[in-house]
């Protein structure tokens, strides 16, 4: 899978709204195992309940995860160029 940035920010606002804070995107869980982000992945304040993988992700600029919630995330072998 390959993403660019507004692919991404598209996919995150069509996301339903977490309960307790209607900003941020509710994510349950979440396999980008293998994808390619182009220009910045910005996840910032999203809440991921599940578990989010990133394994072997190739992410072509900044990861913004600020205020990002994870229950778990897995990041192995993942590639960061940005």
């Amino acid at each position: 899978m390959r993403l660019t940035e507004d692919q991404l920010a598209r996919l995150l606002e069509a996301l339903p709204r977490h309960p307790d804070h209607p900003a941020s995107p509710h994510i349950n869980s979440a396999d980008f195992r293998g994808a390619t982000l182009l220009g910045p992945a910005n996840f910032e304040g999203a809440i991921f309940s599940g578990d989010a993988w990133f394994g072997e992700a190739q992410f072509s600029a900044d990861a913004r995860l600020g205020g990002t919630y994870f229950s778990y995330a897995g990041f192995f072998r993942a590639r960061f160029s940005g």
